[in-house]
């Protein structure tokens, strides 16, 4: 927000000091267009910035996914799987019901 209000305020100043006749034709010209570049210059590198941050954060947590040691279910500790887990289809319906063609239920 404050980055935003300087730069209009810059934008509002510029033509009060060539009105005042500070600044010629020619040097607000070359002012705007000073500034305009440097405004797309620090948004692309404040985006290059935010897609480091964002990289940086998926390395980590890759490296923290390497880290981990896999299951090994061989082991004498490990436990069973839970049977209330399993997915149980023999109770389930093999075929969905019909509907009746005329639409009376």
């Amino acid at each position: 927000m404050v980055p935003t209000l300087a730069y209009c305020g810059a934008y509002a100043y510029m033509p009060v000091r060539a009105l005042a006749g500070v600044l010629s034709v020619g040097d607000l010209k070359l002012m705007v267009g000073a500034f305009s570049r440097s405004k797309s210059l620090m948004e692309s590198l404040l985006s290059d910035v935010s897609l480091v941050s964002e990289q940086s954060l998926f390395v980590r947590d890759l490296f923290e996914y390497f880290k981990t040691k896999p299951f090994d279910a061989s082991k004498a500790d490990a436990l069973p799987p839970d049977s209330a887990s399993e997915l149980a289809l023999s109770s389930r319906p093999s075929r969905l019901p019909t509907r009746d063609p005329t639409g009376a239920s």
